[in-house]
């Protein structure tokens, strides 16, 4: 358990690695690069990450007490959204334009 404690600060600022390897949205790299370029993402919010965690793990594990059910469908989706967002806060990828479609809008008007 000591060293479960001991290795939560680096596990916590080596968690997007595999992730940032495997986004299509940025430029490839290598396995290197990804643990370089995650460890320099998470410089200076290690706290902030560590408190995340705890507090998903936290309601991950009280979702389970619902018989069980309630981890599929409060725990892990909470639990995987809110990894999706803090890695785009970490590495925010393009910005793409997105077609709003409003409901009751007028369609826009064409010359012709």
């Amino acid at each position: 358990m000591v060293l479960g404690v001991c290795l939560l600060p680096l596990a916590i600022r080596l968690w997007v690695a595999p992730l940032r390897a495997a986004d299509s949205d940025l430029p490839p790299v290598g396995a290197l690069d990804a643990l370089r370029m995650g460890w320099a993402a998470t410089r200076g919010r290690g706290f902030q990450l560590m408190g995340l965690a705890v507090f998903t793990c936290i309601l991950v594990c009280l979702s389970a007490l619902a018989c069980g059910i309630g981890i599929f469908f409060i725990g892990y989706p909470y639990g995987i959204a809110v990894v999706g967002v803090a890695y785009n806060d970490l590495f925010p990828g393009p910005t793409k334009e997105l077609d709003v479609v409003v409901v009751g809008a007028r369609p826009p008007m064409v010359d012709g």
